[in-house]
């Protein structure tokens, strides 16, 4: 297995510092829009170099919104020295996550890598290797830098993924407790899962007529026939095709009228027809939410999962904080 071995590289040029784990923190003036590029050495890790260069072109796709986005000359400044910082670090742990994966002795398949290969170039290029070259001849790469760097991406994703994965279970305990200290969170609205059939006028055929229909389909209802399948025969709105149903609503998320008949009917209880304007209407209530805090049962598997999700976020920070403890790295 290759071992791991850490090289301070000594360099007469002006540094930030020589340090461990130190967050990148540039100033704004660097990678401004109008700025001189210098194509200098932002940072050495691991005998690696991360050029001005590569960070500007990072940068690049991103700065249009940005501009649009600020309000002032010092708020530029702040945001395009975010955005660098976040960039630089990216391209730091991305490193330090290359050299862990290399140093653990770890290998990705070469059938693997040439898949993504072929799949970058059919997403990216439509399948058209004319326009892939030519997407390489404007970057100044190879195709053998590109397939490195693409490698590189699939390591990092690999490790990341891997890394986010915890085996830890979360308890009945630990359930409550997060339930009992964020109660207000799971607080709902009064609400219905409605669904709904929409008649609506054409040609010759206006709202007594439409009425007349709309009884024929209560008849078909009341002899025990589907909703859902009336509704895609006769509906005229955007969730015919879907059965009518509109899922969860609340009341303020209704048109007076309709909220007003919805959350008078019971569960599996549908209206009579009555017209809205020129259209009548019939609706079903599925199921219904009272206001209130949502009991534990109802929610469990929400807060199971966003416990989860926290345990592998904090799983994958602590494993960056550790290799970034352990990399050396210098700032020009």
């Amino acid at each position: 297995m290759k071992k791991f071995i850490v090289l301070a590289v000594l360099c007469t040029s002006p540094l930030i510092g020589l340090l461990k784990a130190q967050t990148p923190t540039f100033s704004a003036e660097r990678f401004v829009p109008g700025a001189t590029p210098r194509n200098s050495i932002i940072a050495v890790v691991e005998g690696q170099v991360i050029t001005e260069e590569e960070v500007r072109r990072i940068m690049l796709p991103s700065m249009a919104s940005l501009i649009r986005g600020v309000k002032s000359k010092q708020e530029l400044g702040k945001q395009t020295a975010q955005l660098a910082n976040d960039i630089i670090q990216k391209l730091i742990d991305d490193i330090i996550i290359v050299d862990h994966f290399k140093e653990e002795g770890y290998q990705i398949p070469k059938t693997v890598i040439e898949n993504q290969y072929k799949n970058a170039i059919q997403r990216d290029f439509g399948g058209d290797r004319s326009r892939f070259l030519r997407y390489l001849r404007e970057r100044n790469q190879t195709v053998r830098q590109y397939r490195e760097e693409l490698e590189r991406k699939i390591i990092v994703q690999s490790m990341s993924s891997r890394m986010r994965k915890t085996q830890a279970e979360i308890s009945p305990e630990k359930i409550e407790t997060y339930y009992k200290k964020n109660k207000l969170f799971f607080f709902q609205d009064e609400s219905v899962n409605l669904s709904q059939i929409t008649l609506a006028p054409y040609q010759d055929v206006g709202p007594d007529q439409l009425m007349k229909t709309a009884e024929r389909i209560i008849g078909r209802l009341a002899d025990g026939e589907d909703f859902a399948k009336l509704a895609r025969i006769h509906s005229k709105d955007d969730q015919s095709d879907n059965g009518g149903e509109y899922g969860w609503l609340k009341r303020t998320e209704l048109r007076k009228e309709l909220a007003d008949t919805a959350f008078s009917l019971r569960r599996g209880q549908y209206s009579n027809p009555f017209r809205l304007g020129d259209h009548v209407f019939i609706i079903k209530v599925n199921e219904k939410r009272s206001e209130g805090i949502q009991p534990l049962d109802e929610v469990r598997e929400r807060i199971e999962k966003l416990l989860n999700d926290q345990a592998a976020r904090e799983a994958q920070r602590t494993w960056l904080a550790r290799l970034r403890k352990k990399a050396v790295i210098q700032y020009f």
